[in-house]
């Protein structure tokens, strides 16, 4: 199975936007359940999402809760975790994200440390160009 790096990118930025922390009591974390979730991104199979939220949570990028049905892996999501978060700020610009598309295209190579790469080298380059002055 091959993993859709846009649906990954709009899986954080899914999860960004609808899981929630309450601070009642002690710190609680409001779930998203996977079968839920999946019909809220257009355009992608549930494999699709299902696969991409997988590898996320084996990237450390978000923490997920198992299933008590032996046959499911992921039940739901908890959180993005610091390192998600940290990803997601490199990718979250659309026009930023098609750069780097562009880039790992001329590449030939995609990945999750790739796009972290192509990520970081891009803002690196828009801050160098910002603090110069052009």
């Amino acid at each position: 199975m091959r993993l859709n790096y846009d649906c990954v990118r709009d899986t954080l930025l899914l999860l960004e936007d609808k899981l929630s922390v309450s601070c009642e009591g002690g710190l609680t974390f409001n779930l998203v359940y996977l079968d839920d979730f999946t019909e809220l991104l257009d355009g992608y199979s549930a494999e699709d999402v299902y696969y991409a939220v997988f590898n996320l949570k084996q990237a450390g990028f978000i923490s997920c809760f198992p299933c008590d049905a032996p046959e499911y892996v992921i039940d739901g999501i908890e959180y993005i975790t610091f390192a998600g978060h940290e990803f997601l700020e490199g990718i979250r610009d659309a026009g930023k994200w098609k750069t780097i598309n562009s880039i790992l295209a001329k590449a030939k190579t995609f990945s999750l440390s790739a796009i972290s790469a192509a990520a970081e080298g891009v803002t690196s380059a828009l801050i160098c160009k910002h603090t110069s002055g052009n």
